[in-house]
């Protein structure tokens, strides 16, 4: 589960760098956001390597509305905190690596399990003090399918992205961006479903102050699957004008908001939602009222292809995440998430509400415990009967050089 593996490792002086490169793997948001924010962090140099071992039970490991299977699970690794800086810019790496053994079912579970994230950003003098960042990002997972399949299926999700910002004038600059996505399903019941993606995107901004940028972000889509035997094919078309508002290094609001056209091939073609607008949106806040808290909310409405047969969806998600050093040596980690999907040609219409809570207890500078728990509750609006509901508690150990 995401917020649970983002608890683990997530701390204040980092919540900048990790939010602002990885949480693109908890919901797409956007490439701005990104990129804005990795530009404004004042991050000091830091390389921490942390040795962790986690203990979790999970009361229903396979996510079924009935036959319930409970398992402890055991996941030892590494993880990695390192950001540098540099005369023109600023480079890091964040992420772990790790094994997983569930005491059930463990041919289907027991796992490597990696999430990787680096990235660079610098100064190049082509027409003027431009900037230009790259970004790749490689992960496993073994989760849930989708609402309508909540088999677990094991992935690799590997990216590569670049964003261009030309800063020739002092009031105004354009972004370029292009990204690269391909999600491959190792298992044979769902390898039709692997795919690659391609978005280019372009924004040109005004520096409406030092603190305020006003623009529009423009980009286009293209997403090819392995074969056409579960999916299509499609281009997808946004135009999102946006404001980035940046008070201080303690208070940042990114909101975006515009329509997207999706237009699929196939038998795809012609399903509700294809070829039409849709509206999107975007919202990014992050705040640092005090030097020990750190709030983060995030939302995003999009258009995606949908899990449960051809043609798309509308996904609504919400997030809320918070860190508070209440004392040098103990942080607490709240969030809650709400992650809608609305089908527009099945009936696996879902809402899935997240809660969790880590605790973490730092009993020396280098040796530091945790516990946590999350819930998840995944109702369907036309089918009650697949509701389900998942308890997890975690108790780890972390040794950090």
């Amino acid at each position: 589960m995401d917020m649970r593996r983002i608890s683990r490792s997530f701390k204040v002086v980092a919540a900048v760098l990790f939010s602002g490169i990885c949480m693109s793997q908890l919901q797409a948001q956007s490439f701005l956001s990104d990129y804005f924010e990795t530009a404004a962090a004042a991050i000091p140099n830091r390389l921490t390597l942390s040795v962790f071992e986690e203990i979790r039970y999970n009361d229903n490991i396979h996510d079924s509305a009935t036959n319930k299977i409970g398992s402890f699970i055991n996941e030892a690794g590494i993880s990695l905190d390192w950001y540098k800086n540099y005369e023109n810019g600023k480079y890091g790496l964040v992420g772990d690596i790790s094994y997983e053994y569930y005491d059930k079912d463990s041919h289907d579970e027991n796992e490597f399990k990696w999430n990787l994230s680096p990235f660079i950003l610098g100064g190049v003098d082509v027409f003027g003090e431009d900037r230009l960042m790259f970004t790749l990002s490689s992960r496993s997972a073994n989760e849930k399918f989708d609402s309508s399949n909540t088999k677990h299926a094991k992935r690799i999700d590997n990216t590569a992205g670049v964003t261009y910002d030309m800063l020739r004038f002092a009031h105004w600059g354009v972004a370029f961006s292009a990204k690269y996505d391909n999600r491959r399903y190792t298992d044979s019941e769902f390898k039709n479903h692997s795919y690659q993606k391609y978005t280019f995107g372009v924004a040109p901004y005004y520096n409406l102050t030092e603190k305020i940028k006003l623009g529009i972000n423009s980009s286009y889509k293209e997403r090819e699957y392995t074969n056409n035997k579960s999916h299509d094919d499609s281009k997808t078309y946004t135009i999102a004008p946006f404001i980035d508002y940046r008070q201080s290094k303690q208070f940042s609001v990114h909101l975006g908001g515009g329509l997207s056209r999706t237009e699929y091939k196939g038998r795809s073609k012609n399903t509700k939602g294809d070829g039409e607008w849709e509206p999107v949106a975007n919202l990014t806040f992050r705040y640092y009222p005090v030097s020990n808290f750190f709030l983060s909310y995030i939302s995003s409405l999009e258009w995606e292809d949908s899990g449960s047969g051809r043609g798309g969806r509308v996904a609504y998600f919400n997030s809320l995440r918070a860190t508070w050093q209440i004392t040098r040596r103990i942080s607490f980690s709240p969030g809650v998430s709400v992650d809608v999907q609305d089908e527009r040609n099945s009936l696996y219409d879902t809402t899935e509400y997240t809660a969790f809570a880590n605790l973490d207890y730092k009993i020396s500078e280098r040796f530091s415990t945790y516990l946590g728990y999350e819930y998840e509750h995944t109702k369907y609006k036309y089918l009650p009967s697949r509701d389900y509901e998942v308890n997890e508690i975690w108790l780890g150990v972390k040794l950090t050089y």
